[in-house]
């Protein structure tokens, strides 16, 4: 490297083309020398404040060490040469350059200070010891104060890197400071440490990493040693911070997050249409794989603590644990989480303070796509009301098997709001959503609720109580609550609730739990498959109003209807009453029935007192079908209504109006 030429571009970037200081060039016969021992330099001399400072091997290997606190106007290093900067301070007035084949180490304690710095060689930053810190830590500092523009405060001091940057941490817990400036990447960011290392990396006074396209910033591969444990936190201090990525984000066991409650950081994430490991989705932006550090460790401490973070795009992220065998979760532990892009949560523990919110132009993924035990598989909302204004999907392909994929804990609540949608789709046979831990949980419906399972012996379950003001479409497969439903009017309307089936799809009330309905009509979406309303077990379906079934059945498999409402029936309606064996409880009528289609009767049930048994149309009694009518009840037909059986019919007294039935 010529000193003609990195001396023009170092002086026209820094806007003194016209300025001619004084020039410093390290003599190239001292393959290993002390920056401060003025024989090594050419002329005779140390640089100072408004010198330029060279050091070029002219295609040897140079190594030199700066041992105490220096300050330059301008600074160049080239091919083969190493600068160590070991525990002082190193400050370039204007702009300077690390060019491609040199190294600028700055060890541990040291401080660089700069206005614009360009590595398009290597840097390795090595962080301070935690006992030494805050007295003292390893810092990258910008010189420039930055602009303001209202309330919004930008740094000005580049960090430029072109090939490969090093942050590093050693065993223990390390800090390093990123100040008052922008860290550009083009090429290789790598934060990385060695076994057992705890690097933090605090960002202050609006900083901002921005990772560009075709750039990698790697939080995931092992350090120099190829050590498997090590783990950071990217933090933000009395300020707001930033990190942009529109290139590739990988990051391993490690925190990105504000740690210090008391300093309230805030760091922002922001997607820009970055690429992603290749692993996972297309189209993702942050790969965020918390892998388990070895086998029988209990990695539970990768904890997330955050104030407020946002989770912005466009693009998408992706938090995920990789690991087999070991009880660990990432969490989300304080403060607020928003999200306004994609993300996916994979084995994921919430749990923050307040509400988490979606807004409406993002998706949220709760994902189980490996089964890897029961203490790790599932995603967590501990405590949590999740307040949807966008998309959820729960989903889990064939591999998680017969699988829980979300708990909600002590009290935890799904709140889908009005215009949103909350989605169950996954290649699996059974699945459920539980709570496992304190109060109940509970999901509430305000939108649109659509369920997906393409096996048709596939049986999701839901271990929480429902509660839908909004439509609900299973479009296939059977849906199964076990612990509640609670089917309610449109806020503010007078018309029903919605139940869509596709074809062959099945609502099931089962687990001698409580379903209650205040208005609902049901259909199907296709004539040649009825989809089915189905009470199973002991179950209870309470009607307070009105339940219609419409292009659809209700399979009637045991427990009680009952209610001041009314079930009505319609004609392309059918109605299968066919308890099962080994029932505690005949099958109860007490509610008013209203019958303009077909009802099939294969077992025994009975109307009680009160109830009303009206026939419009069909009712067909089959061989091992029976119905008792209590003397209480009101047994009535229409002139024309039909009435097929095989079996018994018994009135117990009550009075049969009917002036031209079919029997």
């Amino acid at each position: 490297m010529k000193w003609t030429i990195v001396a023009a571009v170092l002086a026209c970037a820094a806007g003194v083309c016209g300025a001619e200081p004084a020039k410093f060039v390290w003599n190239p016969l001292v393959a290993v020398g002390d920056w401060h021992n003025e024989s090594n330099w050419m002329p005779i001399g140390v640089p100072g404040p408004d010198d330029f400072a060279l050091i070029s091997g002219l295609g040897g290997t140079i190594t030199v060490n700066l041992t105490q606190s220096t300050t330059v106007g301008w600074f160049g290093i080239g091919r083969g040469c190493t600068l160590g900067v070991d525990g002082v301070a190193l400050m370039f007035g204007n702009s300077s350059l690390v060019d491609a084949g040199a190294m600028l180490y700055i060890g541990a304690g040291s401080t660089l200070l700069f206005a614009h710095l360009e590595v398009r060689g290597n840097m390795d930053v090595v962080a301070y010891p935690r006992d030494a810190w805050p007295k003292n830590t390893t810092a990258l500092v910008g010189l420039l104060p930055p602009t303001v523009d209202g309330k919004l405060i930008t740094p000005v001091n580049q960090l430029v890197v072109y090939a490969t940057t090093q942050l590093l941490g050693y065993p223990g817990v390390w800090y390093l400071n990123l100040t008052n400036l922008v860290l550009t990447n083009y090429g290789h960011l790598h934060l990385g440490g060695y076994g057992g290392s705890f690097l933090q990396v605090w960002m202050t006074d609006y900083s901002v990493i921005n990772n560009m396209p075709d750039a990698l910033f790697d939080m995931e591969q092992p350090g120099p040693n190829n050590e498997p444990y090590y783990y950071y936190v990217i933090a933000g201090f009395l300020s707001t911070v930033k990190i942009i990525n529109s290139g590739t984000w990988v990051i391993g066991a490690c925190h990105v997050s504000e740690v210090d409650q008391e300093h309230h950081g805030l760091v922002n994430f922001v997607g820009n249409g970055g690429a992603i490991d290749g692993h996972v989705l297309t189209g993702s932006t942050l790969t965020w794989n918390f892998t388990t550090p070895s086998a029988g460790v209990n990695s539970a401490g990768f904890n997330v603590d955050v104030k407020l973070w946002r989770l912005v795009g466009p693009g998408g992220i992706r938090f995920s644990l990789l690991g087999l065998g070991v009880q660990a979760y990432v969490r989300f532990q304080t403060g607020r989480l928003e999200i306004d892009t994609e993300v996916d949560f994979v084995s994921v523990k919430i749990a923050p303070t307040f509400d988490m919110q979606i807004s409406p132009s993002a998706t949220v993924r709760f994902m189980r796509w490996i089964a890897v035990g029961p203490d790790i598989a599932a995603n967590v909302l501990d405590g949590v009301r999740l307040v949807n204004r966008g998309t959820i999907v729960v989903d889990a392909d064939a591999s998680a098997g017969y699988s829980d994929i979300l708990w909600l804990n002590n009290g935890a609540t799904i709140v889908n709001d009005v215009n949103a949608n909350l989605s169950f789709t996954a290649m699996v046979y059974n699945l459920t959503i539980s709570s496992t831990e304190g109060a109940q949980g509970a999901i509430y419906n305000l939108g649109a609720m659509d369920v997906s399972y393409p096996y048709y012996r596939s049986n999701p379950a839901l271990g929480v109580p429902l509660h839908s003001n909004g439509t609900i479409y299973i479009k296939s497969g059977n849906f199964t609550t076990g612990a509640g439903l609670f089917l309610n009017r449109p806020r503010g309307s007078s018309s029903q609730t919605t139940v869509l089936l596709g074809v062959s799809a099945r609502l099931v009330v089962a687990n001698n739990s409580l379903c209650v309905i205040e208005s609902i009509q049901i259909d199907s979406v296709n004539p040649n498959g009825l989809g089915s309303f189905a009470q199973q077990d002991e179950s209870t379906v309470r009607i307070n109003l009105a339940m219609f079934v419409g292009l659809a059945k209700y399979e009637w498999y045991g427990g009680a209807i009952e209610g001041l409402g009314s079930l009505y029936v319609s004609p392309n309606g059918t109605m299968i009453a066919s308890p099962n064996r080994g029932l505690k409880h005949i099958p109860k009528l007490t509610a008013r029935f209203s019958n303009k289609g077909v009802v099939r009767v294969r077992g025994g049930f009975q109307v009680g007192d009160g109830a009303w048994f009206l026939n419009y149309a069909t009712v067909d009694i089959q061989q091992t079908g029976s119905i008792w009518f209590t003397p209480n009840c009101t047994w009535s037909s229409a002139d024309g209504a039909h009435w097929e059986y095989q079996a018994r019919v018994a009135r117990n007294g009550t009075t049969l109006v009917c002036s031209s039935c079919y029997y």
